[in-house]
């Protein structure tokens, strides 16, 4: 069973599965860690997005999102749109 698989059987357990593949859920994280650090509008677009798909995202990224979010050093109003979701 690779790590999608595990995920999704995870997933399954807790409730309904995630509906966006685990590959794409990361490209997220890779977001936010590019936007996380750099004062620019780059930061709302990318928390308006995670935003809008929010409920697609595996709780393992959910978690990850959130954390990523607690280190940003920019735009943190932005951020904490994020971070409530904890």
């Amino acid at each position: 069973m690779d790590k999608k698989d595990k995920l999704i059987a995870r997933a399954k357990k807790d409730g309904a599965p995630p509906t966006m593949p685990y590959h794409e859920a990361s490209i997220w994280v890779y977001a936010l860690r590019y936007a996380a650090d750099r004062n620019t509008g780059a930061a709302l677009q990318v928390v308006n997005s995670i935003l809008l798909h929010w409920d697609e995202f595996d709780p393992d990224t959910q978690k990850d999102l959130i954390s990523e979010a607690g280190e940003a050093t920019y735009n943190l109003d932005d951020w904490a749109r994020v971070i409530k979701l904890n």
